[in-house]
């Protein structure tokens, strides 16, 4: 059974307009909405549309909407753990401005990180969690050591480790 394009465009019309259902729903969440909320809580914040991804840092098949942006200091990621309509978790990153990590965010597994690290480093990130489930963010701009950010399960707030 066919659900007809009005129905569908009503069903679509409610999510969005509920935004707890929307935060849910990756597919129905448009950037707009992620960056206009990480706007609503940190103001001073140049928070970049094109950084936008979701990603599963918890280990339970949920995606939360993550994006990066620039602050005087440096580099600042939110991750809306709770929803768009809550504080997001933040990770402030320092970089001197000439050698400033550039805004290309990629999501990978925890798995990889912990097998990078272990032939890099010799030792798992702490709090790493869950290696094959987890997801970790990556922050690269093809010339310094790229940055992955993670939940640390162990101080349960996000975390980064660089190679």
């Amino acid at each position: 059974m066919a659900i007809s394009p009005w129905l569908g465009s009503i069903v679509l019309a409610g999510l969005i307009a509920n935004s707890s259902l929307a935060d849910s729903c990756p597919k129905v969440v448009i950037p707009l909405q992620v960056s206009e909320a990480a706007s609503r809580f940190l103001p001073a914040t140049k928070w970049d549309d094109r950084t936008i991804v979701w990603v599963d840092d918890r280990c339970r098949k949920q995606p939360h909407a993550a994006i990066v942006g620039t602050t005087t200091d440096g580099k600042q990621v939110a991750i809306f753990s709770h929803g768009l309509t809550h504080p997001p978790e933040l990770l402030q990153l320092s970089y001197r401005q000439d050698n400033a990590v550039t805004n290309r965010v990629k999501v990978i597994s925890g798995k990889d990180l912990a097998r990078l690290a272990t032939l890099s480093a010799g030792v798992v990130p702490a709090g790493l969690g869950a290696w094959g489930t987890c997801e970790v963010l990556r922050l690269d701009d093809g010339e310094v050591d790229a940055v992955y950010i993670y939940w640390n399960h162990r101080s349960q707030q996000l975390d980064y480790w660089q190679n």
